[in-house]
């Protein structure tokens, strides 16, 4: 059996829990296959305590976790062709975690106040806020809190 269809099996005998991959071998082509194959996050052996109670935090919230250093190296995720809608809904269905962060940048927090606010290493809310740019398909924080506004995101809290 080939690893691909391994972890495909893994994925779906799992569901509809998250499934982490956790290994002593952490290579792009690695992280890259385990995300493909539904993985919802990779786990380096090496990670130190709290990186990884936080990695599991973020599958446990609705996101996916990939160590820092693949983030540069991940082919760029699809992002909108168009811009949203001038009704403000956004284009794509948001976790919980990310109207969070669309929250808390509306508000004008920067990632240090979001890591403090959510108890997060700042380098988890980095990764987050690039995910949650590419899905909103923006380039930076203003565009991003412009959206924010217009699904009535900075006015609430």
């Amino acid at each position: 059996m080939e690893v691909g269809e391994g972890l495909n099996r893994a994925v779906a005998s799992a569901a509809p829990a998250p499934t982490l991959i956790m290994s002593g071998v952490a290579r792009h082509d690695d992280v890259t296959a385990c995300i493909a194959a539904g993985a919802k996050g990779f786990l380096p052996k090496t990670m130190e305590g709290q990186v990884f109670t936080d990695a599991v935090s973020i599958v446990l919230h609705g996101g996916t976790y990939v160590p820092a250093e693949f983030v540069s190296l991940s082919p760029a995720a699809p992002v909108a062709s168009s811009p949203p809608p001038e009704d403000g809904v956004a284009p794509i269905d948001l976790s919980q975690r990310e109207t969070d962060l669309l929250q808390m940048v509306g508000h004008g927090a920067s990632n240090k106040e979001i890591a403090r606010q959510l108890g997060l290493q700042e380098v988890t809310v980095k990764f987050y806020m690039t995910r949650l740019f590419r899905r909103l398909g923006v380039k930076n924080r203003s565009q991003a809190a412009v959206i924010s506004n217009r699904m009535g995101l900075a006015s609430n809290g």
